[in-house]
């Protein structure tokens, strides 16, 4: 894997750009414990309210559904890293070494521009509901839409950080499963 190959070999003689790469990594395998850790207090509590006080906080759901939602957009990255997105490998395993080369490279190109796009529309639209507020947290409405933007500048950034570093990610064929 790209960016555990610093990590496991324990070089220090690794890329700047993939000792980035884990750096980034490790910060958002906490960041996904922390939501998911507070998502589940939050359900814990909507459930408590529900049925033991007989009143259930607004905002508990409201805030398990937006720790979701930051999970599944930052949690991307994780995924990629390990190989764990859909793939179709049949191409590329029956191409040669240099061959495969030239189309995960294309990959790695046409995925870093559909995240940077991605990335920048989800932005404007963030910006449109920045003036809008959530009904039970009251928090603006740009602050859940804020995953997209991140989630998919990480995804943006993490192509590029293992490119620089001669590792790009692989995909996983179906006997890795």
């Amino acid at each position: 894997m790209s960016a555990q190959a610093p990590a496991a070999t324990g070089t220090a003689r690794a890329h700047p750009a993939l000792r980035l790469a884990h750096r980034i990594e490790q910060l958002i395998d906490a960041l996904c414990v922390l939501m998911l850790v507070v998502m589940t207090a939050a359900m814990c509590w909507q459930v408590f309210g529900r049925y033991v006080l007989d009143r259930s906080p607004a905002w508990a759901e409201e805030l398990a559904r937006y720790m979701m939602v930051w999970i599944t957009f930052i949690g991307a990255v994780a995924v990629l890293r390990e190989g764990g997105h859909l793939t179709v490998t049949a191409l590329v395993d029956a191409l040669p070494p240099a061959g495969k080369r030239v189309l995960l490279a294309l990959r790695d190109l046409v995925m870093f521009g559909v995240c940077v796009l991605l990335a920048w529309k989800s932005g404007e639209f963030a910006l449109l509901n920045l003036s809008q507020d959530t009904p039970a947290l009251e928090i603006p409405v740009t602050v859940p839409n804020l995953a997209m933007v991140i989630g998919f500048g990480l995804l943006a950034l993490h192509i590029v950080l293992c490119r620089l570093g001669g590792e790009p990610f692989k995909a996983l064929t179906g006997d890795e499963f």
